[in-house]
């Protein structure tokens, strides 16, 4: 897992759904000091290598944009003129805003942003997102992951 604070992050009793949720883990145990997280596999499923993990339920803290994301944005969809950048996993408004100013920065501001909503946290902060974005995408796939059906 690439996720460095996922042993501060979930419980015990909390589920971890791996590839689109084809694998699904129990946490048993969090080791904080040593970052590790004991869990049991509750069905059979092969996957391959990178696939996506969800946290249902869970505040992820990981950075708006990689500096692979960055680099993309300045030096292929700034260059190229793009129309639009598709941001996943927005969580809140400060995201947006992270983006328009690497837009700003760098002469892009003219680039319309998507907000992707994928998880509880961006779905809670739904409309100071709207306020903040020029379009909004609703990730079903993820979201379902994230977000029991009663509470949508």
């Amino acid at each position: 897992c690439s996720y460095p604070a996922l042993a501060t992050s979930v419980t015990p009793g909390q589920s971890i759904l791996v590839a689109d949720g084809s694998l699904v883990l129990t946490v048993l145990e969090c080791n904080d000091e040593d970052g590790e997280v004991t869990c049991r596999v509750e069905n059979n499923a092969s996957i391959g290598e990178r696939k996506n993990m969800n946290l249902p339920g869970v505040v992820v803290d990981l950075p708006t944009l990689t500096e692979k994301d960055v680099d993309d944005i300045v030096n292929f969809g700034i260059r190229h003129n793009v129309d639009f950048i598709a941001a996943s996993f927005v969580r809140k408004a400060s995201d947006v805003k992270k983006i328009r100013t690497i837009l700003a920065e760098n002469g892009g501001q003219h680039i319309k942003i998507i907000c992707k909503i994928e998880n509880l946290e961006g779905l809670q902060n739904y409309q100071k997102i709207l306020q903040a974005t020029d379009a909004i995408m609703v990730a079903r796939g993820d979201l379902g992951m994230e977000v029991p059906p009663e509470k949508g």
